[in-house]
């Protein structure tokens, strides 16, 4: 699926769907979405142009071709290769048939809405031989390929699974009703999830004839959305010719890469310069039959943690990597069979007709077939779908994940999945302690004291020595202030009940100390900033005016630091719900690149694991780093000069000495002192 064909809309509101990862997000999009394209269209000829791919790119240059005038192309083919000032992109063909006109040459710069390829699709058109009548019969085929389904009739439009692990989302808008008549591409709804809120655009046309939710429903993946009349013109076309419809059928079965053979599935150009990936786990093997969407393998780069999903249906004949391997970019990951051995499957009751000889082989299959809806929504894809959260739940709870039956969709395992298994391993785990205690009995094993190496061979523990290393080169100033924490730790107490019954989440003390970083940071602008390119001449620096704050976040894969975007025009409450969601994205290893990307100050509370007087390093380029020591109760004078106990908190801030200032930094610091102190003084300066 091209990058191109997917609407920008959905690029710019999906942050875990990212442009940073275009063709995985491609597979990850709801299955209507990505069929909006690849429909045969009424014309043989096609146009793929550059769609709008957000981020405020406007134009991109075309760095190389991989097709030329006359070659036949695929869907899901490369095209070409074109480069932005934030990534390279591979883009590929939404159209089979032969390219008969290339657009631009390398080294072109092309803008969004321009063509690239024009494609000859004429092979729909051709399969009828009368001239006047075919017309119209493509144009009733588009919605059935477009549906996966049946060619006209009433077509059901449902939540496809959209990756990142939501098995459900609620539903915020609806744009249509009853009796409405809507065209492919006509917005429906408006769906949220924890990660982001996602206009959805019907892929039929048609009369709307039921709708199955009300606003602020809870709605499953695969659940129905809409029902759509799109008319009979479907079934028009199919009674003539019946023969044709297992034949569209089975390059659907196929994931539309190929109509049979072995694919070739690659990893992709992910942009943001990543050149390779570490592969981290295969939730597949040599021949497990993998459906499109399934989870295929777990990759990680020194940026985030990436589950990839197949883009085939069919048997894996090869995997060409180990786990641990390091693959780069462009590399083979599985090779997938997608020959005949699906297609019969979706068209088991027609092959059986025409002979009785075929009739047996063609009701083997059936049999299982029909075993796997047998379970229901829990039906097992190869290597069990579940979320990196929900397989380090299981392994503390001592579960093997493949004895669970999944109710999510496509069979994922969900954590309520886990709490309602049953819990083999607690006999054992019972049985343990029973050898445990005996252990001592027996005279204790000597302790191994022998030196260790340890490697450092994981992107995240590689991206801090690469980090830590350039901070070397920037000569920096550190300055100390004592915070009295008692007076916002009193407000943070009052609300928290309040936060918690209103809003459904408790309030902490981190987010008013991001709040305050904004707004001293109003005061002191020039401390948002970043110096330039150290060859620079005339050197330089950026004063940022957007406040994204990143926050050091401690997680068992090592130190992961998102940030909160624009904090000065959110509420308190609106940064602790964005402060929740990195902070669990980071711990389940699924940070989206958006929320790494972009900072411009950050703090480490590391107090709250312990320690009094930190001593931060400088970070990611940033002018200003922060970080506060554990909370301690101690002795004060109070305005009367009598001893009283206060809550007091040590901060330090490290500046870059190189374009900031002593007096600057400790401005900044006493603004961010003033606010934390007199938090009633919010209300005055507050927007």
């Amino acid at each position: 699926m091209a990058v191109a064909s997917i609407p920008a809309r959905l690029l710019r509101r999906l942050p875990v769907r990212s442009a940073a990862f275009p063709l995985r997000n491609a597979w990850h999009l709801p299955k209507e979405v990505r069929c909006f394209r690849t429909s045969p269209s009424l014309l043989a000829l096609q146009k793929f142009k550059l769609a709008d791919i957000g981020e405020g790119i406007a134009e991109v240059q075309l760095t190389e071709w991989f097709v030329k005038e006359g070659d036949m192309v695929k869907e899901m083919d490369n095209v070409c290769s074109v480069e932005s000032d934030k990534a390279s992109v591979e883009l590929t063909s939404p159209y089979t048939g032969k390219v008969v006109k290339v657009h631009h040459k390398v080294q072109d710069t092309v803008k969004v809405g321009s063509v690239l390829i024009e494609v000859e699709t004429g092979d729909s058109a051709s399969a009828s031989t009368p001239a006047p009548t075919p017309t119209p019969a493509p144009a009733a085929s588009a919605p059935a390929a477009s549906s996966g389904g049946g060619g006209g009739g009433v077509q059901t439009f449902k939540l496809a699974d959209i990756g990142e692990g939501i098995a459900e989302v609620q539903l915020t808008e609806w744009f249509v009703k009853e009796g409405d008549m809507v065209k492919e591409m006509d917005n429906v709804c408006s769906v949220e999830s924890d990660k982001a809120s996602v206009e959805l655009t019907s892929p039929y046309t048609g009369k709307i004839v039921k709708v199955h939710h009300k606003v602020q429903d809870t709605v499953k993946v695969g659940s129905a959305l809409i029902d759509v009349e799109t008319g009979a013109g479907g079934a028009s076309a199919s009674a003539p010719a019946p023969t044709p419809t297992p034949a569209a059928s089975a390059p659907a079965a196929s994931g539309g890469g190929g109509g049979g053979g072995v694919q070739q599935f690659k990893l992709a150009d992910i942009g943001e310069g990543i050149a390779e990936v570490q592969l981290t786990e295969w939730f597949v093997k040599e021949g497990d039959m993998v459906k499109e969407m399934d989870n295929v393998c777990s990759v990680e780069s020194d940026k985030a943690s990436v589950e990839l999903t197949s883009p085939y249906t069919g048997k894996i004949v090869k995997v060409h990597h180990k786990v641990q391997d390091t693959v780069k970019v462009g590399s083979v990951l599985i090779d997938v069979e997608t020959g005949a051995g699906s297609a019969p499957a979706a068209a088991a009751p027609t092959p059986s007709a025409p002979a009785p000889t075929p009739a047996a082989p063609a009701a083997a299959p059936a049999p299982k077939a029909a075993a796997a809806p047998s379970a229901g929504g829990g039906t097992k894809a190869p290597g069990v779908l579940a979320t990196p959260k929900v397989r380090g739940l299981a392994r503390q709870m001592g579960i093997d994940l493949n004895s669970v039956q999944g109710s999510g969709a496509n069979g994922r395992v969900l954590e309520s999945d886990l709490q309602a298994a049953p819990a083999p391993k607690a006999s054992a785990a019972a049985a343990s302690p029973a050898k445990a205690a005996s252990a001592p009995r027996a005279a204790p094993a000597a302790r191994s004291l022998e030196d260790q190496v340890v490697q450092i061979t994981d992107n995240v523990g590689k991206g801090m020595v690469k980090s830590m290393q350039a901070s070397l080169s920037v000569p920096y100033m550190a300055l100390g202030e004592e915070i009295d924490m008692t007076e916002i730790l009193k407000m943070q107490k009052q609300l928290k009940e309040v936060a918690l019954k209103k809003y459904g989440t408790k309030i902490t003390v981190t987010s008013f100390m991001l709040k305050a970083i904004s707004l001293a940071l109003i005061e002191n602008p020039k401390v948002n900033s970043k110096f330039g390119p150290a060859d620079a001449n005339p050197p330089s620096y950026t004063i940022y005016g957007s406040h994204n704050i990143s926050v050091a976040v401690d997680t068992p894969n090592g130190l992961m630091v998102p940030n909160i975007k624009d904090v000065a025009n959110k509420n308190v409450m609106e940064i602790q719900d964005e402060l929740m969601r990195v902070a669990q994205a980071a711990q389940q290893g699924k940070l989206a690149m958006s929320d790494i990307q972009g900072g411009t100050i950050t703090l480490s509370n590391i107090g709250v694991i312990g320690t009094k007087d930190p001593r931060p390093i400088l970070f990611d380029g940033q002018a200003v780093i922060g970080a506060t020591g554990r909370t301690m109760t101690l002795p004060r004078y109070n305005a009367k000069m009598d001893l009283v106990p206060r809550q007091v908190m040590n901060i330090r801030w490290v500046g870059d000495h190189r374009h900031l200032d002593g007096a600057g930094l400790a401005r900044f610091s006493n603004s961010f002192k003033a606010y934390m102190e007199n938090p009633g003084e919010w209300c005055l300066t507050m927007r």
